[in-house]
């Protein structure tokens, strides 16, 4: 679901294990963890199935990312630019908008990563969006408090936003004096694994190279 973006039918499982695998996604749809919009669509994760995901798996880093991150944080000149840098590629990542605050309010977001998704395709979600992006300066901040700690809300975690179709991850990051936030914008389906090493790493990387 994360990779191609659309549900995943049980006819694209194998013939010969077909029939197990189908019962089990059914099972699982029991347990809350699956759910599928219509009869005949392919299940999809639930909330509780990416939170379940997400607590019980890791993910690193490849040496080639990890290089990719460095090489932009150097060239940056600057931990605010740096910080920037950092939000662009994270965007890049997920798919989704990558959001980066500076402690004097300045918003700036990276857009090119949800253009086209079906996620927000829905008039109303996009608009939502849009909202959440202008007041970003705001709500960010408040998520992120912790430096070097990374936050995961997932859907309908963000109590506090008018529409839970979106997922939220963000790190506070300090430099000496400097201090700025990194926000990640997208739909449930993110993959949170990735996106949180990269951003643990990043703000480590900031700290390494401006600190």
């Amino acid at each position: 679901m994360i990779t191609v973006e659309v549900p995943v039918p049980g006819r694209s499982y194998p013939a010969v294990v077909g029939h197990g695998v189908r019962n089990e996604l059914a099972a699982l749809e029991e347990l809350g963890y699956l759910m599928h919009w219509h009869t005949s669509a392919g299940r999809v994760p639930t909330e509780r199935a990416y939170r379940l995901f997400l607590e019980n798996a890791s993910a690193a880093p490849s040496l080639a990312e990890q290089q990719k991150v460095t090489k932009r944080l150097e060239q940056a000149g600057s931990a605010s630019r740096a910080t920037r840098k950092l939000a662009e590629q994270l965007a890049e990542v997920a798919g989704a908008v990558g959001i980066h605050v500076d402690a004097d309010g300045a918003a700036q977001f990276n857009l090119a990563g949800v253009f086209g998704k079906a996620d927000f395709a829905d008039p109303h979600v996009a608009g939502y969006l849009a909202e959440l992006l202008d007041d970003s300066a705001e709500w960010l901040p408040k998520i992120a408090t912790k430096t070097g700690k990374v936050v995961i809300r997932i859907g309908s975690e963000n109590q506090d936003f008018r529409v839970q179709a979106v997922s939220v991850m963000a790190i506070k990051v300090k430099v000496g004096e400097y201090v700025g936030y990194v926000g990640v914008v997208g739909p449930t389906r993110m993959p949170y694994q990735k996106v949180a090493a990269l951003m643990e790493y990043g703000a480590k990387e900031l700290g390494r190279v401006y600190g």
